[in-house]
């Protein structure tokens, strides 16, 4: 069916913006529900779910359901003429005038009213609720390290959803539930009396670790389609659909059973953590600087995952800021962050798209579209497109990005060469290349072979690099060229045809000036002559199996048909709406690589007219993973600054917004020899005269790829590594006065077991601290909505399931606590006082040691405002437990000491034994409390700690 429209713009008519649409088809989740090879590489047939018969007819999205008049999105009371939540979540005025927020589409969240120890019993459960297999399947070799994580592709058949009866417990705000950051910091994370000695638990557990959840039919399900035998170059993984509004998880008092950790009161420690207390290394506001981010879904997920008891359970962990990801500038798309706004050509629907600055009646998501002028093969989210420059149609064409042609840079064309990358596979001999050229040529253009290693994708390699052919420049002559490159063939596995000078025509008709800027071709052909024939190397297909091409850029130019709704972002209104923000500015993002300026501005203009609060303004997202050139990438960013600029000013810009490379983030070798992104960024920067646009430096942190590794060497390893990672980038060129900020972070941007145990935890845990010690701004937690576990490729060999989360979606898509929950409070509501009450990072110092010379306890400090000394240790021994005794230099430590402790005691991961379950936590509490008069502690291993003391 042709994509639901919405109103008199690109989404079509209003009566069916969230209307009835089809129920699934007969037997979709029949016993024909999968071909014969399940997994096999034709999986699901070919309209997977009948598209825009996904869901029921009339609860969900229908009158009176979810988006209906009564439903989670009701009518009166949502933004209306007060302009506050209930509960206190937003204060009367915070954001101006009492109707800012306009009508009624969101209703009133009841933030006090969810998770509650008592919630409705009886429910029906939901019936026929199937979830399937899910990821798109990646392909090709090397590391997508980007973090954008998969969540389930299963849908949910309409109906009322099954709720588990709450057991005696504690009221919700003992865990900090209640709604925004005035509440969080009324209590220091509200340890219930008693929960020292009976922690809380997160779901009723059985004796063997099944969930009870009221009767209901414990389903199996295989979180991830089967990958392909090879996986992308620098693709992120794709995030899996996911599906069902999730059920409430009810805290329910602990069993018994669990003990509290012991604590030594005499004897000698193992070795001691010193405090400083008079170095001070950095100050922070916690609910500022502490935050998570949340990401685009696939289509009609927003409103599965974001449902309000979703929404509660996630505040609960006590992040603080929002950093919204966007997944179109990582699959090579157009984002409409407003389905209203103008086309370049309007009487078409086609060319570029600015959105409008005015929203009268929000969609509630925003979508991305395809880029028919594509000449990526490969990309880092969904990857479910193609290069066109490979793809054996001669209609269709590549075209690098008009932005970067000199009538915007005022700048040589040789500034900014563009250049097509082809992979062969494998080392073939090359000799002759045909070029079918479309409009605008290339009127000077040279053709190389990678050189000095076999992978041009990470070309760490010192002394690897482009080398010439031995016939490598040539004058373009547009239409179908061939031009012979050697006189005898040379082995070469990567071909670059680099562009310095184009023709400056357009295609006929056309009256855009930006279709006759940069470089398009429609096909390419490379190989080499034989007995009079010619030989070509190049797969031609309209698939990811076609030779896989890289461009430096594509032009963003699109059409109205080119809606991809599996790029679906929930709408500015939407999330400001949603509480998830928690009272704080938001890190907002604008399209770089596959947007224009002036879209760009129109964003600044409609956040100010709806007075929005945000902080800081990320410049496209991993241009690193798309191999754009560094350059290429500051000129961008430069014209995007300009139109920001225009707006206001005062606004503040950053990026890059690396994904993770390490040992460095790295680019092809200039003619200088430099190869380092950052240093060559700031280079461009500073050569311009416009360093006062670069207000803060951005990147993700996933330092694992190996999941399947030996995590305890890994996790020994991680501070080094990222201690070296940041001061590389100080001496690559970054300004030291330029703040940081990690824009996600988790231990892998692959699947894995370990994310959902205590090294995935024991990682989030040190990233936010370490950021904090060696000066960084912000940081931002990726795993913020619930998901399931799944597999990928990479976790085949050791048959690992995980994902990156601290709530888990289970059998009829309830919702439980993980590891990563309880290590997120214990920094949020312990190691620091909730809300934004200046804190002081002290110098801390373990002299324990791991055999491998790492340390065995890391240690981090604060001075709260109030007056505690606040000491983060982590035990990263995963078998030893150690007893360390706090000192301090520059004053005195006294107790009595009061610690949070959070181990094996309290929680353990177990596998599913098959492919349909990935796993269940076999017991999940959350950290206890004690108290002791003793300087000496013991730490069990692999355990997180926080010990409060005066001083």
């Amino acid at each position: 069916m042709p994509p639901r429209q919405y109103g008199a713009t690109e989404y079509g008519s209003s009566s069916a913006q969230y209307g009835s649409p089809e129920p699934y088809r007969g037997n979709e989740y029949g016993g024909n529900e999968y071909r014969g090879n399940e997994y096999g590489g034709n999986e699901y047939r070919g309209n997977e779910y009948g598209r825009s018969a996904e869901y029921g007819s009339s609860t969900e999205y229908g009158s009176s359901g979810q988006y209906g008049s009564s439903g989670q999105y009701g009518s009166s009371a949502d933004h209306g003429s007060s302009g506050q939540y209930r509960g206190g979540e937003y204060r009367a005025g915070e954001y101006g005038r009492s109707n800012e927020y306009g009508g009624s589409q969101y209703g009133t969240p009841q933030p006090r009213d969810n998770w509650s120890s008592a919630p409705t019993s009886g429910a029906a459960p939901v019936s026929g609720a199937r979830p399937v297999s899910g990821p798109a399947a990646p392909v090709s070799g090397a590391r997508p390290v980007s973090g954008a994580r998969p969540v389930s592709s299963a849908r949910p058949v309409s109906g009322p959803a099954s709720v588990p009866s709450a057991p005696p417990g504690p009221p919700p705000t003992e865990l900090g539930w209640s709604a925004g950051p005035s509440a969080a910091a009324t209590a220091d994370a509200g340890w219930a009396p008693g929960a020292e000695t009976a922690p809380v638990s997160s779901i009723p557990v059985s004796p063997g670790g099944t969930p009870i959840h009221g009767g209901g039919h414990r389903r199996g399900r295989d979180g991830a389609r089967k990958l392909p035998d090879v996986r992308p170059l620098w693709q992120r993984p794709k995030i899996i659909s996911l599906a069902a509004a999730a059920l409430v998880v009810v805290l329910a008092a602990a069993d018994s059973n669990v003990r509290p950790p012991l604590h030594l009161l005499s004897g000698s420690a193992d070795g001691t953590v010193t405090v400083a207390l008079n170095e001070k290394i950095n100050e922070f506001q916690p609910h500022k600087q502490l935050g998570a981010g949340v990401d685009g879904l696939e289509g009609g997920e927003i409103a599965k995952v974001w449902t309000q008891k979703n929404i509660t359970a996630m505040k609960s962990a006590g992040w603080g800021a929002i950093s919204y990801r966007l997944r179109t500038e990582l699959g090579v798309k157009a984002w409409h962050w407003n389905p209203v706004g103008s086309w370049s050509n309007a009487a078409k629907k086609e060319g570029y798209w600015t959105s409008s600055d005015t929203i009268e009646k929000d969609a509630g998501v925003s979508y991305g579209f395809h880029l028919p002028r594509r000449g990526n093969t490969i990309d880092q989210a969904n990857n479910d497109a193609f290069a066109k420059i490979t793809d054996g149609d001669p209609d269709s064409f590549w075209k690098s990005n008009p932005y970067l042609d000199p009538h915007y840079t005022k700048k040589p064309s040789t500034e900014h060469e563009q250049w097509i990358m082809i992979g062969l596979g494998y080392e073939k001999p090359v000799q002759d290349i045909t070029i079918n050229w479309g409009d605008p040529y290339a009127k000077k253009f040279k053709v190389q072979y990678w050189h000095g290693s076999n992978d041009a994708i990470h070309p760490s390699h010192p002394t690897a690099n482009w080398k010439d052919f031995p016939n490598a420049s040539h004058t373009g002559t547009g239409g179908k060229q061939t031009v012979t490159v050697a006189d005898s063939p040379v082995s070469a596995q990567f071909i670059r045809i680099v562009m310095s000078e184009g023709s400056g025509t357009g295609p006929s008709g056309s009256s855009d000036i930006r279709d006759s800027l940069g470089y398009s071709v429609r096909e390419l052909s490379i190989g080499y002559t034989k007995d009079g024939s010619f030989v070509d190397h190049i797969v031609h297909r309209k698939d990811q199996e076609q030779s896989p091409t890289w461009v430096s850029s594509t032009d963003p130019w699109h059409r109205a048909s080119d809606m991809d709704k599996d790029y679906e972002h929930a709408s500015f209104e939407r999330t400001y709406a949603s509480g998830l923000t928690n009272n704080e500015p938001m890190m907002i993002p604008v399209p770089v690589l596959y947007g224009i300026p002036d879209d760009a501005a129109a964003l600044m203009r409609y956040l100010k007219k709806k007075k929005y609060p945000f902080f800081q303004v990320e410049m496209g997202e991993e241009p690193d993973g798309q191999l754009a050139t560094p350059e290429d990438y500051a000129q961008l960013y430069m014209q995007v600054a300009d139109a920001i600029k225009e707006v206001d000013p005062k606004i503040e810009m950053g990026g890059p917004g690396y994904q993770t490379v390490i040992p460095d983030w790295i680019h092809w070798r200039d003619e200088n020899g430099d190869n380092a992104w950052t240093s060559r960024f700031v280079k461009y920067l500073k050569g311009n005269n416009r360093m006062e646009d670069f207000d803060f430096f951005s990147f993700e942190w996933y330092p694992f790829d190996d999941v399947c590794g030996k995590h305890d060497k890994q996790i020994a390893e991680h501070p080094k590594l990222f201690y070296e990672q940041i001061e590389k980038q100080y001496k690559n060129g970054l300004p030291r006065d330029v703040p940081m900020v990690i824009t996600e972070y988790g231990y892998s941007s692959f699947a894995g077991q370990v994310e959902l145990e205590f090294p995935g935890a024991i990682v989030n845990v040190e990233t936010a601290a370490m950021h904090l010690e060696v000066g960084g701004h912000t940081s931002y937690f990726y795993g913020l909505e619930p998901n399931w576990v799944f597999q990928e490729k990479e976790g085949e060999p050791c048959d690992t399931y995980g994902n990156l989360m601290m709530l888990q979606f289970h059998d009829n898509f309830e919702i439980r606590p993980l590891v990563g929950y309880y290590a997120a409070q214990l920094v949020t509501r312990h190691w620091v006082k909730p809300g934004n009450e200046k804190h002081q990072m002290l110098k801390a110092k373990s002299d324990l040691k791991l055999a491998d010379g790492n340390p065995q306890v890391t240690s981090w400090a604060v001075r709260r405002p109030d007056g505690k000394i606040s000491i983060l240790l982590i035990n990263k021994d995963p078998k030893k437990e150690v007893t360390v005794e706090l000192k301090a230099t520059g004053g005195d430590l006294s107790g009595p000491y009061h610690m949070y402790q959070y181990s094996s005691e309290h929680y353990d991961w177990e596998p599913g034994p098959t492919k349909e379950n990935g796993g269940k936590p076999k017991k999940s509490f959350p950290p206890t409390k004690t108290h002791q008069s003793s300087s000496k502690v013991k730490l069990p291993p692999y355990s997180i700690s926080v010990v409060h003391a005066e001083s």
